[in-house]
């Protein structure tokens, strides 16, 4: 009964194999190209049993982890990808974003130099490279990556034009980031980043009410003002600070928590150092 049963189920020759493989993996990309994320997650997931080396199985895997919002997933499978393709640039890079993302910086570099190393120069590289650039001090190398990502005329220009402000500011030098927080926003006047830098860079430049005026785009009344005397209190403009959260106060229909407590701590800060108050 043993042999009668081995012959009644033969073994699947080599071609049925592939042949399986590659209808689960057609399976898997109309699925994909449905919009079907998840189901085409599972499908790709079948595929990759029959073959676990499969880089092109474990590339749309790491694609649709990411999608999914899966940080730890797409992590897992692109080292998976890496330890089949260890020159997989694009895998490198994805890996280095994701690790940049997680503040793992060191980590971050090592992926985005071994994929430099072999001829990767996607405008994703060189502004993460300018990231790490920036982190480390090194303001005139931020400066350069950020533009060399912007000679390949990307989608995203108003976020380099605003990294680039950002790493001026960093250097001290509020005048020139604000005038790359001002092209930014000509190319996109909606992104908050760029707002935010451009109403810090005036803050210290003395310019408060035109720093007011630019959150007001993007917050409400109350927070644009906590915001304006926040700052000022980190800058040691204590007087202003004071003036401006009291406003925040007065302008929120309910307590503002926030403003109160940045008052609280103002006023401990201007006891410190013998500053007077603001008449209430």
């Amino acid at each position: 009964s043993v042999l009668l049963g081995c012959q009644t189920n033969p073994t699947k020759p080599v071609g049925s194999e592939t042949a399986d493989l590659d209808a689960q993996v057609d399976l898997a990309h109309r699925l994909l190209a449905q919009g079907k994320h998840e189901a085409a997650l599972a499908e790709y997931h079948l595929a990759l049993e029959m073959d676990p080396e499969n880089a092109m199985v474990l590339s749309r895997l790491a694609y649709l982890y990411d999608r999914l919002g899966d940080a730890a997933a797409t992590e897992y499978v692109l080292r998976d990808l890496l330890a089949v393709q260890p020159q997989n640039v694009e895998a490198l890079e994805r890996l280095g974003l994701l690790k940049l993302k997680r503040g793992q910086r060191a980590s971050a570099k090592e992926r985005f130099v071994q994929a430099e190393a072999l001829g990767r120069t996607s405008w994703q590289l060189l502004n993460g490279l300018g990231v790490l650039a920036d982190y480390a001090g090194d303001y005139s190398l931020a400066q350069e990556y950020c533009t060399r990502a912007l000679q390949q005329n990307p989608t995203n220009r108003g976020l380099l034009l605003n990294n680039i402000g950002y790493s001026h500011s960093l250097a001290g030098d509020p005048q020139r980031a604000l005038a790359w927080f001002n092209k930014a926003l000509t190319v996109d006047p909606t992104i908050e980043e760029a707002l935010s830098n451009k109403g810090l860079a005036l803050i210290r430049m003395g310019r408060s009410a035109d720093a007011y005026a630019v959150f007001r785009n993007f917050m409400s009344d109350e927070k644009a003002l906590n915001n304006v005397g926040f700052l000022n209190m980190l800058f040691n403009n204590y007087q202003l600070a004071e003036q401006y959260l009291r406003m925040a106060v007065k302008a929120s229909p309910v307590f503002y928590k926030e403003a109160h407590d940045n008052l609280q701590q103002l006023q401990q800060l201007q006891r410190k150092g013998g500053v007077s108050h603001l008449p209430s």
